[in-house]
């Protein structure tokens, strides 16, 4: 009986730390609005449990579910994708501090998150907006020059964010720039790519 104790015990442990080493692998976001509806999203990963009172439901890789008031059933469903990001075109070298961004429409999507970053992972975000187009102009409130990234989410009509497009760069020449220095950029910038 004692042996059987012990094996009882270390299969719990094994499975506590199993399940602690895949709660780290998952990538997913948790928001809350101010009516106290819950959204959950699962990016990457083998998924998350979600528990509200007493329901529960394991939500996957690439899906979402909301949770609260008035949200109905406490079903995962499927994420809708990112956009396919169109201006500006990769690599572009900028002379104005004016930016026009535009992507395409996606099936599905009520709005779309425009982030601007000051890295290629976009970690460090500039600056954000929320827009029911597929298309922004932005004027740059940061007048120095250099590499600039931008991502687009699709958001639903629920709320749920999906998975951010890859980042695209784009450089902003310094101000007054002549044609001269564009070019030096464009190759600065092909030297930095390989």
């Amino acid at each position: 009986l004692r042996l059987a104790d012990e094996g009882w015990a270390l299969a719990k442990l094994a499975r506590k730390l199993s399940m602690e080493k895949q709660a780290r692998l998952n990538k997913f976001s948790v928001a809350v609005d101010d009516k106290g509806t819950t959204r959950v999203a699962v990016e990457q990963g083998s998924g998350v449990k979600v528990v509200a009172g007493d329901k529960s439901t394991v939500v996957s890789s690439g899906q979402a579910v909301v949770v609260g008031p008035g949200a109905g059933e406490m079903k995962p469903r499927h994420t809708i994708p990112p956009p396919t990001l169109i201006l500006p075109n990769p690599r572009s070298v900028l002379l104005t501090r004016t930016v026009y961004f535009r992507w395409n429409r996606v099936e599905g999507a009520a709005k779309y998150v425009l982030t601007i970053c000051s890295d290629a992972r976009c970690r460090k975000p500039l600056w954000q907006i929320t827009t029911s187009s597929t298309s922004y102009l932005y004027s740059e409130r940061d007048d120095k020059p250099g590499l600039r990234w931008w991502l687009v989410r699709s958001v639903d009509s629920q709320g749920i964010v999906g998975p951010p497009s890859t980042p695209r760069a784009y450089r902003l020449a310094p101000k007054g720039s002549p044609s001269s220095v564009v070019e030096r950029e464009k190759r600065k910038d092909r030297e930095d790519s390989e």
